[in-house]
């Protein structure tokens, strides 16, 4: 894919997600940033919302590419999981290592047999105790492997009863914010959290709505074959970044499982912005997004880690300034990072899904 010029927006949308993940937590050590910096770096939290909707998109395309293949949910599972699982496991034990030496946290207390075995099935999204607790910001690993495995159900679902129809795609999002809706409002009620960063703010049920609408995306992607102009884009993607910048910072807990649904009609525009015009698909972007998904893995080792322990011996560095610098710093050396794992974990175990597949 990477090879299709025509496909770069895509590298590009997931370089802006790990922009703005990385930006939110490389601002979360200071504590005397700049309220209107503070604020925007903040809202890089929906990054991870860009991520879910450029999934569900290339996983519809993927999906479209490969029509016919033999076996084909089978080698999507292989698939899915040797580019995911490598590098997740090397996570496990390299968080698990820091964290038992510099006591980061409680390790008896997270590092349990269950909360590590929970991370290692993809199934600590349906646990509190080990969602977010063995690889930090493993939620959103878990939350889409459980995409991974709804997915081919929620393309059949569209696929037979799509039949050319925008209407039923509006139908598709509509049942699947009022499903997600109906679900958050019985579990809260019960005695489940609702507000960000709770564990039901992390559960697919609140996040599922984000995938359709990456998914409907694409379908409506292809049915239409005249672009909209840019400007009509432009004036989409601020009305809907208006309304969920509205929803983040109230202080509302509920308003939690309304504004990723909001954000992903937000960055659908901003797709579709990046599709039409190219020339905002700079090699910058591209290079940063083709090394995302390692970047989002070991960011947290400089946003968090290495920040207190150089806080530690220069306090005065707590300032806006010098997240300016702090920032592009953690990006640069992320990056660095991701390109070494690219090349002795990432392609080998892709390598190796792409050998169990051709046995078949």
């Amino acid at each position: 894919m990477r090879k299709n010029a025509k496909l770069n927006y895509i590298d590009s949308i997931r370089g802006i997600a790990i922009l703005m993940v990385i930006m939110v937590h490389a601002a979360q050590p200071f504590q005397n940033l700049n309220p209107i910096i503070k604020s925007l770096s903040y809202y890089g939290q929906l990054g991870v919302q860009l991520f879910f909707i450029a999934s569900a998109y290339t996983l519809c395309l993927s999906s479209d590419n490969r029509h016919g293949e033999s076996s084909a949910k089978l080698k999507y599972g292989i698939r899915r999981y040797f580019r995911i699982a490598p590098l997740y496991y090397l996570a496990i034990m390299l968080y698990g290592c820091l964290t038992y030496f510099t006591h980061y946290v409680d390790f008896k207390a997270n590092y349990t047999v269950y909360n590590v075995l929970a991370n290692v099935f993809f199934l600590h999204g349906f646990s509190p105790s080990a969602n977010n607790n063995i690889v930090p910001g493993g939620w959103s690993i878990g939350t889409e492997m459980i995409f991974y495995a709804i997915f081919p159900f929620l393309l059949r679902l569209v696929k037979l009863g799509l039949r050319r129809s925008k209407v039923y795609l509006y139908a598709f999002i509509f049942l699947g914010i009022a499903l997600s809706q109906i679900f958050v409002y019985f579990l809260s009620s019960h005695g489940l959290e609702m507000k960000n960063n709770s564990f039901l703010y992390f559960n697919i049920i609140v996040q599922l709505p984000v995938f359709i609408v990456g998914i409907s995306y694409f379908f409506y992607s292809e049915m239409t074959t005249k672009s909209k102009p840019v400007w009509m884009l432009f004036l989409g993607f601020s009305i809907f970044t208006i309304i969920t910048s509205s929803l983040f910072f109230s202080d509302r807990p509920y308003l939690s499982s309304i504004y990723p649904i909001s954000a992903a009609f937000s960055f659908v525009f901003l797709m579709e912005i990046f599709k039409t015009v190219d020339k905002l698909n700079i090699t910058f972007l591209r290079k940063i997004g083709q090394a995302s998904y390692a970047m989002y893995i070991v960011h947290f080792l400089f946003a968090y880690k290495f920040f207190f322990l150089v806080f530690r011996f220069f306090p005065q560095i707590d300032n806006t300034p010098m997240f300016f610098v702090f920032f592009p710093l953690t990006v640069i050396f992320s990056f660095i990072s991701a390109k070494i794992l690219e090349k002795i974990i990432e392609k080998p175990g892709i390598r190796l899904g792409k050998k169990s597949i051709d046995k078949l």
